[in-house]
């Protein structure tokens, strides 16, 4: 039976172990050459390689386990912290609102995702400032009941960057960052959009959800909107999909690190085909979709 045992001592590095019974043996053997040679010293430079040898084969590093801590409990020992660089690609949370008082606002959040497709819902969430107050992005949302979402791409990456920094209510980060503004069509207050972004949301506000968050930065308030317009422009579909290749969105990493979206690929998840049509994008019902004139159901492509 393997017997393992921990050799440690003052200021050795690497801890070596003995791993196994056949470990045992070479430690017992290397102890009995060792005693051997004491005795007849004129064969010490012979027997040297065999004990180099018996040295490599009993004594090992122990290699070193992976890195774990506790958030907020233990220490990871890094220069930064590497919780959001984890989570990775993040979309890009590109919020335009307006405030009660008509004054237009736009800013990105790095936690931002979609939540469901059928009715499609987005959410965004954002931590307090500094100064402990609520984004405005939060307060135009709940105030106005209405925000849009568009789509950061690598050619509006700037302008996005520009839009991310914390200035006054009154300040306009279109204008700030030298974007032009189109116009929601179906929201019951006109908000501004990038007109340079290739794919927009129009979102009714649903729900704030606050959660706890430690301070500064903390609370966070996770907002959620129903998705009730979108625009695509033409010159982004291939076929009839979105392509990344046009589009190329950026997404953030960890640190000050962003990624552009340029590739994909395909995989089909085996089994059940009717759970294909939520991921490939099909409507549940081909016929009802108003302008849809095809009432055939299609068949599921493996």
């Amino acid at each position: 039976m393997p017997v393992t045992q921990r050799l440690t001592r003052p200021g050795q590095l690497p801890d070596i172990q003995i791993t196994s019974m056949r470990g045992m043996f070479n430690s017992v053997s290397l102890c009995w050459s060792l005693s051997y040679l004491k005795r007849r010293p004129s064969k010490v430079w012979s027997s040297l390689p065999i004990i180099i040898a018996w040295g490599f084969n009993l004594v090992k590093p122990v290699p070193k386990a992976n890195m774990f801590y506790e958030p907020g409990k233990t220490s990871h020992g890094l220069p930064y912290d590497p919780f959001k660089a984890c989570v990775i690609p993040r979309p890009i949370g590109w919020i335009s609102t307006v405030s009660s008082d008509g004054k237009h606002n736009l800013a990105p959040f790095s936690q931002f995702n979609n939540l469901t497709f059928d009715p499609p819902l987005v959410m965004f969430s954002a931590n307090q400032t500094y100064e402990e107050n609520r984004k405005d992005t939060v307060v135009n949302a709940e105030a106005t009941g209405v925000f849009c979402w568009q789509l950061a791409t690598f050619d509006l990456r700037e302008a996005v960057n520009v839009t991310a920094e914390q200035v006054a209510p009154d300040i306009d980060e279109f204008e700030r960052a030298g974007l032009t503004k189109t116009w929601s069509k179906s929201l019951r207050i006109p908000v501004p959009m990038v007109e340079a972004s290739p794919v927009r949301f129009e979102c009714e506000y649903v729900q704030t959800i606050r959660l706890p968050g430690n301070p500064p930065a903390g609370p966070v308030s996770v907002v959620i909107g129903k998705v009730v317009g979108i625009h695509i422009a033409d010159g982004v579909l291939t076929d009839g999909r979105i392509d990344v290749k046009k589009t190329r969105p950026i997404a953030r990493l960890g640190y000050f690190e962003y990624g552009v979206i340029e590739e994909a690929f395909e995989m089909v998840i085996p089994g059940d085909e009717r759970i294909l049509r939520g991921l490939e994008g099909r409507p549940r019902n081909l016929d009802t979709v108003e302008g849809n004139t095809d009432t055939k159901e299609p068949a599921m492509s493996a």
